[in-house]
């Protein structure tokens, strides 16, 4: 899951350098990421929905245009990544 992880946060840190992502955006899907690797070093049985909730974020963030829609498919799609590691 910790490679899924670092790539989601280095696709989240280039979007936002390049203006694909707005910085709120970054942040929010930051924290959103960093809750769900602290629950999966936890042990905690939620990781799976948290990673659902991770994707469904960027869903809702590129339909309210905080994200490209070209970038948020390499987001989604490694957020999909990550929740198929969280299971």
């Amino acid at each position: 899951m910790t490679e899924a992880a670092d790539r989601m946060r280095q696709l989240i840190d280039d979007g936002v350098r390049t203006g694909e992502v707005r910085e709120d955006v970054g942040l929010d899907l930051r924290n959103v990421l960093a809750n769900l690797t602290r629950s999966a070093a936890e042990g905690q049985a939620d990781v799976p929905a948290q990673a659902t909730a991770l994707r469904e974020k960027v869903t809702r963030r590129i339909d309210e245009g905080g994200i490209t829609a070209a970038y948020g498919r390499q987001l989604e799609a490694a957020a999909r990544k990550l929740a198929a590691t969280a299971v």
